[in-house]
């Protein structure tokens, strides 16, 4: 028999001080504990020594918690302080709605899991839950459990005042996984020393918040390996000794509404890494946005938001990072993407960043490999083309340049190429193919002369608004074929003797004007 004392709120506003201290005192007066059994029925809290469970680090309480978990559904089940150690590899189950588990507010309770296969489900996977908690209570994995809580088909779990640490070292391993969950709600949450802090997966994932939460040595703080959701936020929070906050992973189709980090210090790591994007077969966010966030990369030599591995060809996504304070000895680019990202897909906007030179922000487009250079004003004599090297969007002032006949403005389309340079005004790169040949961003006109030759468009949507000219002069038709997306409709076009067309994409598909 547990002894508890009626829990009365003599703050009351409502009644004058006396009042209230007589009502407190009567009530306290007449309180008599209730058997067990009695107090579970009234109550709804089924307390877990009252199922056998010992508290001892020693004892084993598979039994005894599940138990308790089952007897207890729509209810609490209440562990007072102690460490209660569990062995097996049967997983514990908590299942039905308001079903949720209580630890002493008081001292220390744990729940330690020893088994590579162990841990705790919240809901069976099959049939959807409501309204499931976890509080007051520290769940350990003993270095060895992969997957220490796994929510299957949970609706509105909540983590208040709650520790998780210690999962298997194995890649993959997580603290939380949470699979086809909703309004994921944490206060307090304390996610520590395992590969990943909370894995999302799965197809159904509307809004999660962590409030106050401390994230401590994880890999990954989150991981998406799902669709993705329509919120996720982190604000109000620390963490420290991480190498990556969010990150996508994922073999599906990823989606966002919204993936916000705001109020966040984040501290202690070499290469620290705000958002890695992995793996991902298509990806698009609304809105990503880190901001009001303090950022300590120690000797960081990546970039904070790093997108290199993955070609975003569906997006847009579209990144904010502003009201943020980064420490960094990096000199690398802040922000960086995959060497064929086309930069309408891939869209920052950079506001008040501080304690990073500006030119590791610069939001100009995109360049061939993958970085955001400051475009840069050049002064010389005669075309730049094949002599004047400089980072993509710089321009080149041409001095002896004839009015109405010799351009005098160049832009540079393309990094590492002295040959990108393109006039601004009447003049074009014309180059003749007698073979088979794909376009490249140092082309402009093309002309065909040679034997049923095929020239190649590139893939559509990474070129929006970007055209090319084609002309045949060989007797022999030239097909023009496409790396991605329709030419007006169809799979190709045919150009015959002396005959041309200029192809530009609409983001999707080639269309001929």
């Amino acid at each position: 028999m547990v002894n508890r004392l009626v829990a009365v709120d003599d703050a009351d506003y409502r009644l004058p001080q006396p009042v209230r201290q007589a009502i407190v005192t009567d009530l306290r007066a007449s309180y008599v504990p209730l058997p067990e059994s009695e107090s579970n029925a009234l109550t709804g809290w089924f307390h877990a020594d009252g199922f056998g469970a010992v508290g001892d680090d020693e004892t084993s309480n598979d039994d005894a918690l599940a138990a308790a978990l089952a007897a207890a559904n729509g209810g609490s089940v209440y562990l007072p302080r102690g460490i209660y150690r569990v062995t097996q590899a049967t997983r514990l189950l908590l299942e039905g709605n308001f079903t949720s588990i209580i630890g002493d507010p008081a001292g220390r309770t744990e729940i330690k899991f020893t088994h590579p296969d162990g841990g705790l489900d919240v809901g069976n996977g099959t049939d959807f839950v409501y309204e499931n908690r976890l509080r007051d209570i520290l769940i350990t994995g003993a270095g060895a459990t992969r997957t220490l809580v796994r929510m299957r088909k949970v609706y509105e779990p909540y983590f208040v005042n709650t520790r998780i640490e210690g999962a298997s070292a194995q890649t993959g391993s997580c603290l939380i996984e949470a699979n086809e969950c909703g309004q994921l709600d944490a206060d307090r949450l304390i996610l520590a020393n395992a590969p990943i802090g909370i894995k999302v997966t799965g197809t159904t994932t509307p809004i999660s918040t962590i409030r106050l939460g401390n994230f401590y040595s994880l890999g990954e703080c989150v991981r998406f390996a799902g669709s993705g959701c329509s919120k996720f936020v982190i604000n109000d929070s620390w963490i420290e000794a991480c190498a990556a906050v969010y990150a996508i992973d994922s073999t599906v189709a990823v989606s966002f509404g919204e993936l916000v980090l705001d109020n966040v210090r984040v501290l202690n790591v070499a290469n620290q890494r705000l958002l890695t994007l992995t793996a991902a077969p298509s990806f698009n966010a609304q809105a990503i946005s880190f901001r009001n966030t303090y950022v300590d990369a120690v000797s960081s030599t990546v970039p904070l938001v790093d997108a290199t591995a993955v070609n975003v060809t569906s997006g847009p996504v579209n990144i904010s990072i502003r009201d943020v304070v980064v420490l960094t000895a990096s000199t690398g680019p802040m922000v960086k993407v995959h060497p064929s990202q086309a930069w309408h897909l891939f869209r920052t906007n950079i506001q008040n960043v501080r304690g990073v030179p500006a030119e590791q922000w610069s939001a100009a487009p995109l360049t061939s490999g993958g970085t955001w250079a400051t475009p840069t004003i050049l002064d010389g004599v005669g075309t730049p083309e094949g002599q004047v090297a400089a980072p993509v969007g710089s321009l080149y002032r041409r001095a002896d340049a004839f009015v109405g006949f010799s351009p005098s403005l160049y832009l540079k389309m393309a990094d590492a190429s002295s040959k990108a340079w393109r006039a601004v005004g009447t003049q074009r790169a014309v180059a003749t193919k007698t073979s088979n040949y794909a376009l490249t961003l140092d082309d402009e006109v093309i002309i065909s002369n040679g034997t049923n030759l095929t020239i190649t468009l590139p893939q559509a949507a990474l070129y929006h608004g970007r055209f090319w000219t084609i002309k045949n002069v060989h007797s022999t038709a030239c097909t023009i074929a496409s790396a991605g997306g329709t030419i007006d409709g169809a799979s190709n076009a045919s150009l015959p003797q002396w005959k041309s067309g200029t192809f530009i994409s609409d983001g999707t598909n080639w269309v001929t004007i």
